[in-house]
């Protein structure tokens, strides 16, 4: 896949070419499950829970990553769409709530995606997302091309079907935004 992107995708690969970057080809659950309070952020854009991606979406892969953050450290996974996989999203965000002091579910509009809304979770050990931006850091981001901050807190906000599937401390949260 990676070399098809770089090949393919040229554009959208480039981020390859950086120096900072470094790719490791493996199981990502054993990789992580290595490195103890070693990251300050954990990305995982997964495959949906099918066959061996299961596992990414369950308790125990969570709780890895947990131990492998930084204090203060910040985690954000794929975590499928509410209109397709409500009963996926209902047990995830029902460990969720109890494992991390903040845990959230946001959306996005991916056209390609089935249902066109993709959601992800936001489990963190000090940020919060639904606090008010600070205008500095706002500025410093530069003009980008698709993010603003108000776009970035509006993925927080939730139609109440998602907002059902939520365990209350999160829903509460999430439907005042």
């Amino acid at each position: 896949v990676i070399e098809s992107a770089k090949q393919y995708l040229p554009k959208l690969a480039a981020g390859y070419q950086d120096p900072r970057v470094q790719v490791h080809v493996a199981d990502g659950a054993k990789f992580v499950s290595e490195r103890e309070g070693y990251y300050d952020v954990i990305i995982v854009d997964s495959s949906d829970p099918v066959g061996p991606a299961v596992v990414l979406f369950r308790q125990e892969f969570f709780a890895t990553c947990k131990k492998a953050l930084r204090p203060g450290g910040v985690m954000v996974t794929q975590a499928e769409s509410f209109y397709l996989y409500g009963p996926l999203i209902q047990e995830m965000f029902g460990f969720l709530v109890n494992l991390f002091p903040r845990a959230h579910y946001f959306t996005t509009k991916v056209p390609t995606y089935p249902s066109g809304t993709i959601g992800f979770s936001f489990c963190s050990m000090g940020p919060d997302p639904l606090a008010p931006v600070d205008p500095a850091r706002a500025k410093a981001l530069g003009k980008l091309e698709y993010y603003t901050p108000a776009v970035g807190r509006a993925a927080f906000a939730l139609p109440q079907r998602a907002l059902d599937l939520l365990p209350e401390p999160i829903a509460r949260l999430q439907a005042v935004l």
